[in-house]
């Protein structure tokens, strides 16, 4: 019996030493210095060109700083609602545009705001007018890392000494 537990003694220590081979470290023949970069990629859009330039609006109004009042229905990316007391008027506007042109996106949209305010700011109403190139997501192509590290180099350049 004493024969057998110092065997199961033995077995058990060669087994702590050695170790599971997935977790062994074997610096020797292993770049131990290497990282793994993240994928990065760019949209390709298809721009609606038989659509023109699509206009959108939206206005919301209150009265009694926010308690009582009229909001748009629909926003672009969910922002607002007629839960908050100032909604988001230019979404609103953009979720417009993009439901009359049928497109998920406007390139280069231009906003105006107007925002008119009643006696002591009690009651007021803002508008907003989005004009845009309505465009399609098609898919995304990814960028070569070499590509990456030069746009991330012209993007963020090196500070100069001295400066923080």
């Amino acid at each position: 019996m004493k024969k057998l537990m110092l065997l199961g003694c033995v077995g058990v220590a060669v087994a702590a030493i050695t170790g599971c081979k997935s977790t062994m470290d074997d610096r020797w023949r292993a770049d131990m210095d290497t990282s793994l970069e993240d994928a990065h990629f760019r949209p390709v859009y298809e721009v609606l060109k038989d659509k023109g330039i699509v206009k959108g609006e939206a206005s919301a109004s209150y009265s009694w700083w926010g308690f009582v009042g009229t909001a748009p229905e629909v926003y672009a990316n969910e922002i607002g609602g007629p839960v908050t007391l100032k909604p988001g008027v230019k979404e609103a506007a953009f979720a417009d545009a993009c439901a009359k042109a049928g497109c998920q996106i406007l390139l280069a949209p231009r906003f105006t705001v107007t925002k008119e305010r009643g006696i002591f700011w009690f009651s007021g109403s803002d508008k907003a007018v989005v004009e845009g190139v309505p465009a399609v997501l098609k898919t995304a192509e990814e960028i070569p890392l070499e590509k990456w590290v030069e746009m991330k180099a012209k993007l963020n350049p090196p500070r100069p000494a001295g400066l923080f």
